[in-house]
């Protein structure tokens, strides 16, 4: 893993969430990966989880934002990003603010296998002032 194309595959992740696009997500991991929401949620075991997962959340997000700094990359594979979102809830036009850290570990042809994510959310009301 390069920086260059950690940088690639963050840059399109953060495309796919912005836009709710599914199929970009799905072109960005591998047929078998995995991904592990959070430390106490149940992982998500395939592309297709991934991808259904995806369409659920995306379809509460309005005006999503995010945002990453790329914090390792090495030749076996792993990357690791500090990364920020912010949207809108869209029922109760919560706006919501989340901070994470990410390791993803690549395949041979740069799918993400394995995604790991820690994140805190803050959210206020919208005529809450910050």
């Amino acid at each position: 893993m390069t920086i260059e194309n950690f940088s690639w595959w963050l840059s399109n992740y953060k495309i796919a969430w912005e836009r709710h696009d599914p199929e970009l997500i799905a072109t960005l991991f591998s047929e078998d990966a995995i991904y592990k929401i959070s430390p106490f949620a149940e992982d998500l075991q395939d592309r297709d989880a991934i991808v259904q997962y995806w369409c659920d959340i995306s379809s509460h997000q309005g005006n999503v934002q995010f945002a990453f700094d790329i914090l390792h990359v090495d030749e076996d594979g792993v990357g690791m990003a500090h990364w920020t979102a912010q949207f809108n809830r869209v029922k109760s036009e919560k706006l919501v603010y989340l901070d994470g850290i990410m390791r993803c570990q690549f395949d041979h042809v740069g799918q993400c296998e394995l995604f790991e994510e820690w994140w805190h959310s803050h959210s206020i009301a919208k005529d809450d002032e910050l």
